[in-house]
């Protein structure tokens, strides 16, 4: 049976950890072992919690809900006072009340939205990369949440002044929704990218089928989008980051972290501590890496066999010899390369004294400015020991 992991994922973590996929696609409680095959019984879609309180099992808190009605009475409210701005002042009165009351409702709501929002990043499990993008969304948050607050304050002393929102109040609004753009857009890269608080991806398997008003299309059973989360951390009482990026990334309240009391967390898979001679290897690859991004190919050519020996492989790509690869792949991404690092994790080294080949996961950030990840996969490098060091052989990533 397929398990799908449900450690972590707020009060449902207190009922189970994990949910079986039963054959034929029903699915099994993995506490109360009943079945619900064939479709969604009522147990699937409300558990009863504690006695009586009941929560909705598919969505894993109450933050991406919240965050729905924050979105939208604080866009209303920006676009009336607009608006308003726009229109005379009779014609404008109206447009005006309606804005006060969805820009002072939606600051209420985003208090909410905000408090969901630190619980919700405890309670779904994450990797490291994820992590730095949940960081960033609340850095967003919290700064477009003071903005909104503040301008609902102003908007109290501006109607009791019985004066009209003026073009500098109205301008500060737009640069509100603006961060409130930023901050949702962040929000999205988190489940669309990252998949925080996703149960499970389709899986699609069969010859074809159609959808109306759209051409067929078919999906192979090997074709599955598999979106690892890969290298997983935890953190001890102080919030500093303990062990290695392999342990599951966790928190607790009680040591001033989030995660919901009673929260199953999934056992920790420790990542070997690296030798002297593996982490060698992992420094010539990482010294390959690092070249890439300087924006000139004589530097990572350094860190590889520079003949027909080299082999890269990217997705369905392949290079045979390091000039092929420098020549027809690698000069026409060097721009794009300078403007981004990579970050190696997840890393394993099996080697003798003459070879080594090394799996990890790779994330590609921005060298400069908030600490968005643009992409992951991961990796298998073959390195060859020479008489100036280790270097790349070959490598296949995807």
């Amino acid at each position: 049976m397929e398990r799908v992991n449900l450690a972590g994922i707020g009060p449902v973590s207190q009922l189970s950890g994990t949910i079986r996929r039963a054959p034929g696609g029903g699915r099994q409680d993995g506490r109360a072992g009943l079945p619900c095959a064939g479709g969604t019984s009522p147990d699937d879609i409300v558990r009863q919690i504690d006695g009586g309180l009941t929560v909705i099992e598919i969505i894993p808190n109450w933050h991406p809900i919240l965050v729905h009605f924050t979105i939208a009475l604080l866009a209303i409210a920006t676009l009336l006072f607009v608006v308003a701005a726009l229109t005379g002042r009779d014609s404008a009165r109206g447009l005006e009340a309606a804005a006060n009351w969805n820009l002072w409702i939606g600051a209420v709501v985003t208090a909410l939205t905000i408090a969901a929002g630190l619980r919700a990043a405890g309670s779904v499990a994450h990797d490291e990369a994820a992590h730095v993008a949940m960081q960033n969304h609340k850095y967003w948050a919290f700064a477009t949440a003071a903005l909104f607050m503040l301008l609902a304050a102003w908007n109290v002393r501006r109607v009791r002044r019985a004066e009209r929102a003026g073009l500098a109040f109205v301008a500060v609004m737009l640069v509100a929704l603006g961060g409130l753009a930023g901050t949702g857009l962040r929000g999205a890269d988190l489940v669309f990218r990252h998949g925080l608080g996703v149960m499970a991806l389709p899986q699609a398997t069969g010859a074809g089928h159609s959808h109306e008003g759209g051409p067929e299309h078919s999906h192979d059973a090997d074709d599955k989008a598999s979106r690892s989360q890969g290298a997983e951390h935890s953190h001890d009482a102080d919030g500093k980051a303990s062990g290695n990026q392999a342990a599951e990334h966790s928190h607790d309240e009680d040591a001033g972290g989030h995660a919901p009391e009673g929260a199953a967390a999934a056992p920790a898979v420790p990542e070997p501590v690296l030798s002297p001679a593996e982490a060698e290897v992992v420094a010539a690859l990482q010294a390959y890496h690092d070249g890439l991004t300087s924006g000139d190919a004589a530097v990572p050519e350094q860190f590889v066999l520079a003949d027909e020996r080299f082999v890269m492989i990217e997705g369905e790509h392949v290079n045979r010899g390091w000039a092929d690869y420098r020549d027809h792949h690698l000069k026409d991404e060097l721009g794009d390369l300078a403007r981004v690092r990579f970050r190696l994790s997840g890393l394993r080294v099996l080697m003798d004294d003459e070879l080594a080949t090394v799996s990890f996961r790779f994330n590609i950030l921005p060298k400069t400015g908030p600490e968005m990840d643009f992409g992951s996969g991961r990796g298998t490098a073959v390195l060859v020991r020479t008489g100036s060091g280790w270097k790349l052989q070959s490598l296949h990533t995807s």
